[in-house]
């Protein structure tokens, strides 16, 4: 009895460590993933980088919203010419937000979008690992090695996989506004995945309202809401 007491204690330090050191690790690439986006903005890379249409289209162009701004703000209709490419409620909410936030915008937009990924993917990591508990008695003997661990490290990966991704970096850099297509489109996979009816109704509907492409994303909200059961209201990210 003292020796399973004894093996138990261990586990569990053991597994009180290895969560300690993968907060640390996380922490760490969030902080290295924004002094990189700060320093590259600091040095105006960006100026560079939103010239560039590999990384920022006319549409997607930060150049362009500001003169939207520009425009709305001098009386006229941004949407006469060919300028203007971003939706009303875009153009407004830029111009509710003072340009010293801007920048803190775009930045922490993205990081939202690789902690909102990596939740996605321990999400889909935790319902294979519910799927192949229930199933591994009828799985070969040899094949317990390549078995889904419980502690998996590939949420981690995918943090790592888009906030050091050199194009994602430069994307918040040269500020384009694709980031926040992008932010809604992992809210609504997440919201998806975890069966919130409602949020996922407000993303799919806000980023079709960005653009016209992802409304075809309403036929596997509605597929996923039959399959995973619905939670009422909204969601606590840090909770998930």
């Amino acid at each position: 009895m003292k020796n399973k007491g004894k093996t138990e204690e261990m586990k569990a330090l053991k597994s009180r460590h290895g969560t300690a050191s993968m907060i640390l690790k996380w922490t760490l690439t969030i902080l290295f993933s924004t002094v990189v986006r700060w320093l590259l903005i600091y040095f105006d890379f960006g100026e560079v980088f939103k010239r560039r249409v590999e990384i920022s289209s006319p549409i997607t162009s930060w150049f362009r919203v500001e003169e939207c701004i520009t425009l709305s703000q001098l009386g006229l209709s941004p949407y006469s010419g060919d300028v203007c490419h971003q939706p009303p409620l875009i153009v407004e909410m830029f111009k509710l937000l003072p340009s010293k936030w801007t920048v803190p915008f775009f930045v922490m937009t993205d990081l939202a979008i690789g902690i909102v990924l990596s939740k996605l993917c321990q999400c889909y990591t935790a319902s294979q690992l519910s799927a192949q508990d229930s199933e591994k008695k009828e799985y070969a003997a040899d094949t317990k090695s390549i078995w889904i661990k419980e502690n998996s490290i590939v949420p981690f990966i995918v943090l790592n996989l888009y906030l050091l991704n050199p194009f994602t970096i430069l994307t918040c850099v040269a500020q384009s506004t694709n980031i926040i297509n992008n932010f809604v489109i992992s809210l609504l996979l997440f919201s998806m995945s975890k069966g919130y009816c409602s949020m996922a109704s407000i993303c799919v509907a806000f980023v079709s309202y960005i653009s016209l492409y992802p409304i075809m994303l309403i036929v596997p909200v509605i597929l996923s809401v039959k399959k995973v059961r619905v939670k009422k209201g909204f969601f606590i990210l840090v909770n998930s």
